[in-house]
């Protein structure tokens, strides 16, 4: 019998090393001088039944309150900006450029650091809109690298096609010049049409 994944910790009740399984059960925590209200995971003596500690359980219940304590103050967490990064295929660094911040407080963002109520509000508005977070993307286009601009665009769009909605949808097109002699110049152009979907 393979015996890796089997979950252990020590009891003190009982004295020795003894599985554990797992509850989740409500809890409420003093955090920043807010009572945070959430879920607690927790591990319980699969002999006697008594709470044991399980240090696995640690940076999971971090988590969750670090979560919960941004809802009640109405702040985005920090797996809601790493959820961002991942939605609209975009780097800390061109993301930080679009809200004008140095790349270190992005990652501060993500390491759980809680940002500004304005900051957080714009990035809420770009976690919960694919249309909000375009239209930043064009206002910053010049801030950013092309390839950066282009993935966070087609990724963009993605996400905008995949929720159906009525919506603004961002094109990116090749636009031909002319010099005086008659030659052609390509010269790469970043035009928006608007389509309204059906």
């Amino acid at each position: 019998m393979n015996n890796k994944n089997v979950k252990t910790t020590i009891c003190l009740h009982c004295g020795e090393e003894v599985n554990y399984y797992i509850k989740e059960e409500p809890s409420i925590i003093e955090f920043r001088e807010v009572s945070v209200e959430y879920l607690e995971t927790s591990a319980y003596c699969a002999v006697c039944g008594e709470k044991v500690d399980a240090d696995e359980l640690w940076n999971i219940n971090l988590k969750k309150i670090h979560l919960a304590y941004c809802n009640q103050i109405n702040r985005i967490s920090s797996e809601q900006i790493k959820e961002i990064l991942t939605m609209y295929r975009i780097g800390k660094g061109p993301l930080a450029k679009i809200f004008g911040l140095g790349e270190i407080t992005i990652k501060r963002y993500c390491n759980g650091f809680i940002p500004t109520k304005i900051i957080s509000d714009e990035l809420l508005e770009v976690y919960k809109s694919p249309e909000y977070f375009l239209l930043k993307l064009e206002k910053a286009k010049r801030q950013i690298s092309q390839c950066a601009y282009k993935k966070a665009l087609e990724a963009a769009n993605q996400v905008l096609k995949n929720l159906n909605n009525t919506s603004i949808v961002f094109t990116c097109i090749d636009v031909f010049t002319f010099d005086t002699k008659g030659n052609s110049e390509k010269a790469f152009q970043n035009k928006y049409n608007i389509a309204l979907a059906a």
